[in-house]
């Protein structure tokens, strides 16, 4: 019989990688929003123009990323309850 103290310690430990994956899934999925984003702005700024051509692109390119974002995002949740059924 396992003592009282292995079990805490075990649950603690695998709630602690746990934390750790959650906040990496944060901080990956805040990189690719951030470069996103980022590539829209920059693709604005050398428009040099309010053209509506380039207003209706970029309103379809931030929902085709957004799209894309919700699709990665789901993968990780989805993988992240894999791993979390096969080590219970």
């Amino acid at each position: 019989m396992e003592s009282p103290w292995k079990t805490l310690r075990d649950r603690l430990r695998r709630r602690f990688i746990r934390t750790i994956d959650v906040i990496s899934i944060l901080g990956l999925d805040a990189v690719v929003l951030a470069v996103g984003y980022a590539v829209i702005r920059v693709a604005e700024a050398l428009s040099g123009s309010a053209n509506k051509f380039f207003e209706a692109a970029r309103v379809v390119s931030g929902g085709l990323f957004l799209l894309l974002y919700l699709v990665l995002v789901f993968f990780d949740i989805l993988e992240f309850f894999r791993g979390h059924q096969a080590s219970s």
